[in-house]
């Protein structure tokens, strides 16, 4: 189903940027201040082995091992603009 959603998305013109340069290009572009939304998740999963992404997963909050994924949406129109990577 998710190669369908994509491919609707992108036709309607409404897939959320992956690139965080990408959004802030296109942001700017816009002149106006548009006020947004920003809200992050963590969520758990198997430590790593090798120590280098243990580092890079590792969340002091919530002392586990997890993946970090933001989300910005524009308050106004409820549209998602950014969707990080996992």
């Amino acid at each position: 189903m998710l190669p369908i959603l994509k491919e609707a998305l992108e036709e309607l013109g409404v897939l959320p940027e992956r690139e965080p340069e990408h959004f802030a290009q296109r942001e700017a572009q816009h002149g106006d201040h548009p006020d947004l939304i920003i809200d992050g998740t963590e969520r758990r999963r198997q430590r790593p082995k090798n120590p280098e992404k243990q580092a890079a997963a590792y969340s002091g909050k919530k002392k586990m091992h997890c993946d970090k994924n933001v989300v910005i949406v524009q308050a106004k129109s409820k549209r998602v603009g950014f969707l990080s990577q996992t």
